[in-house]
Protein backbone atom coordinates (compact mmCIF):
# COMPACT_ATOMS: atom_id res chain seq x y z
CA UNK A 1 0.00 0.00 0.00
CA UNK A 2 1.35 3.42 -0.78
CA UNK A 3 1.86 5.53 2.48
CA UNK A 4 0.62 8.75 0.65
CA UNK A 5 -2.79 7.22 0.20
CA UNK A 6 -3.01 5.23 3.47
CA UNK A 7 -2.13 7.74 5.84
CA UNK A 8 -4.52 9.77 5.04
CA UNK A 9 -7.11 7.43 4.95
CA UNK A 10 -6.44 6.32 8.18
CA UNK A 11 -6.46 10.28 9.72
CA UNK A 12 -9.91 10.28 8.35
CA UNK A 13 -11.38 7.67 10.73
CA UNK A 14 -12.74 9.73 13.53
CA UNK A 15 -10.92 9.48 16.91
CA UNK A 16 -13.72 7.41 18.95
CA UNK A 17 -13.54 4.83 16.44
CA UNK A 18 -9.71 4.27 16.31
CA UNK A 19 -9.63 3.75 19.76
CA UNK A 20 -12.13 1.49 19.53
CA UNK A 21 -11.11 -0.21 16.66
CA UNK A 22 -7.62 -0.38 18.85
CA UNK A 23 -9.01 -1.72 21.88
CA UNK A 24 -10.55 -4.67 19.53
CA UNK A 25 -7.16 -5.47 18.01
CA UNK A 26 -5.82 -5.66 21.50
CA UNK A 27 -8.47 -8.79 23.08
CA UNK A 28 -8.34 -9.87 19.61
CA UNK A 29 -7.47 -13.79 20.56
CA UNK A 30 -7.16 -14.86 16.10
CA UNK A 31 -3.70 -13.32 16.88
CA UNK A 32 -2.49 -14.38 20.38
CA UNK A 33 -0.34 -16.73 21.86
CA UNK A 34 0.85 -17.21 25.26
CA UNK A 35 4.56 -17.57 26.35
CA UNK A 36 4.11 -21.43 27.26
CA UNK A 37 2.51 -22.17 24.02
CA UNK A 38 4.92 -20.90 22.02
CA UNK A 39 7.41 -22.27 24.11
CA UNK A 40 5.66 -25.67 23.31
CA UNK A 41 5.83 -24.95 19.52
CA UNK A 42 9.40 -23.99 19.77
CA UNK A 43 10.16 -27.48 21.15
CA UNK A 44 7.80 -29.35 19.10
CA UNK A 45 9.39 -27.47 16.06
CA UNK A 46 13.10 -28.45 17.16
CA UNK A 47 11.87 -31.69 17.89
CA UNK A 48 10.71 -32.33 14.64
CA UNK A 49 7.06 -32.76 15.24
CA UNK A 50 5.92 -30.48 13.23
CA UNK A 51 7.26 -30.80 9.69
CA UNK A 52 9.11 -32.95 7.50
CA UNK A 53 12.38 -33.00 8.51
CA UNK A 54 13.35 -30.69 5.32
CA UNK A 55 10.84 -28.02 6.22
CA UNK A 56 12.23 -28.03 10.06
CA UNK A 57 15.65 -27.78 8.90
CA UNK A 58 14.33 -25.06 6.42
CA UNK A 59 12.80 -22.97 9.31
CA UNK A 60 15.48 -23.51 11.59
CA UNK A 61 17.50 -22.14 9.16
CA UNK A 62 15.72 -19.27 8.27
CA UNK A 63 15.20 -18.38 11.76
CA UNK A 64 19.14 -18.42 12.11
CA UNK A 65 19.33 -16.04 9.71
CA UNK A 66 16.82 -13.42 11.30
CA UNK A 67 18.21 -10.37 10.95
CA UNK A 68 15.50 -8.09 12.25
CA UNK A 69 15.73 -6.00 15.45
CA UNK A 70 19.33 -7.65 16.70
CA UNK A 71 18.42 -5.34 19.95
CA UNK A 72 16.44 -7.92 21.25
CA UNK A 73 17.23 -11.41 22.00
CA UNK A 74 20.08 -11.69 19.63
CA UNK A 75 21.88 -8.60 21.85
CA UNK A 76 21.98 -10.98 24.98
CA UNK A 77 23.36 -14.23 23.09
CA UNK A 78 26.87 -14.70 24.59
CA UNK A 79 29.54 -16.18 22.42
CA UNK A 80 29.52 -19.36 21.27
CA UNK A 81 25.75 -19.59 21.88
CA UNK A 82 23.21 -19.34 18.78
CA UNK A 83 19.77 -18.48 18.38
CA UNK A 84 17.47 -18.77 16.04
CA UNK A 85 14.78 -16.37 16.20
CA UNK A 86 11.58 -14.50 15.05
CA UNK A 87 10.38 -11.34 16.30
CA UNK A 88 7.19 -9.40 16.43
CA UNK A 89 6.09 -5.96 16.78
CA UNK A 90 2.48 -4.21 16.39
CA UNK A 91 1.58 -0.92 15.65
CA UNK A 92 1.31 2.06 18.49
CA UNK A 93 -1.34 3.81 19.33
CA UNK A 94 -1.57 6.90 21.98
CA UNK A 95 1.61 6.01 22.73
CA UNK A 96 1.47 2.58 23.92
CA UNK A 97 2.31 -0.33 21.78
CA UNK A 98 0.62 -3.16 21.72
CA UNK A 99 3.07 -6.03 21.25
CA UNK A 100 7.29 -6.09 20.96
CA UNK A 101 8.00 -9.58 21.22
CA UNK A 102 10.96 -12.15 20.22
CA UNK A 103 10.54 -15.70 20.49
CA UNK A 104 13.46 -18.68 19.32
CA UNK A 105 15.84 -21.20 20.13
CA UNK A 106 19.03 -21.23 22.02
CA UNK A 107 21.82 -23.67 21.54
CA UNK A 108 23.98 -24.21 23.50
CA UNK A 109 27.76 -24.27 23.49
CA UNK A 110 27.11 -28.21 24.17
CA UNK A 111 24.32 -28.54 21.16
CA UNK A 112 21.31 -28.51 23.70
CA UNK A 113 18.52 -26.03 22.86
CA UNK A 114 16.31 -23.74 25.06
CA UNK A 115 13.12 -22.30 24.37
CA UNK A 116 12.98 -18.70 24.92
CA UNK A 117 10.02 -16.68 24.62
CA UNK A 118 9.50 -12.71 25.70
CA UNK A 119 6.30 -11.11 25.10
CA UNK A 120 6.06 -7.22 25.78
CA UNK A 121 2.48 -6.14 26.08
CA UNK A 122 0.55 -2.85 26.53
CA UNK A 123 3.81 -0.81 27.00
CA UNK A 124 4.84 2.85 27.01
CA UNK A 125 8.63 2.02 27.05
CA UNK A 126 10.06 3.64 24.29
CA UNK A 127 11.18 0.88 21.66
CA UNK A 128 15.21 0.83 22.91
CA UNK A 129 13.98 -0.12 26.71
CA UNK A 130 11.66 -2.54 25.39
CA UNK A 131 14.28 -3.88 23.18
CA UNK A 132 16.92 -4.21 26.00
CA UNK A 133 14.21 -5.59 28.25
CA UNK A 134 14.55 -9.13 26.25
CA UNK A 135 17.81 -8.75 25.46
CA UNK A 136 18.36 -9.00 29.46
CA UNK A 137 15.80 -11.99 29.62
CA UNK A 138 18.27 -13.77 26.74
CA UNK A 139 21.45 -12.69 29.12
CA UNK A 140 19.38 -13.98 32.16
CA UNK A 141 18.43 -17.15 30.19
CA UNK A 142 22.18 -18.25 29.27
CA UNK A 143 24.05 -17.18 32.72
CA UNK A 144 21.69 -19.35 34.42
CA UNK A 145 22.25 -22.35 31.97
CA UNK A 146 23.68 -25.63 33.40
Amino acid sequence: MDPAILEPAIAGVPQDRRDASYRQYQTDPRDTATPRGMASLLYALADGKLLSPTSTTYLLEIMSKTVTFPDRLKAGVSKGWKLGHKTGTSGTWKGVTAATNDVGLLTAPDGRKISIVVFVGDSREAPSKRAAMIASVARLTISHYQ
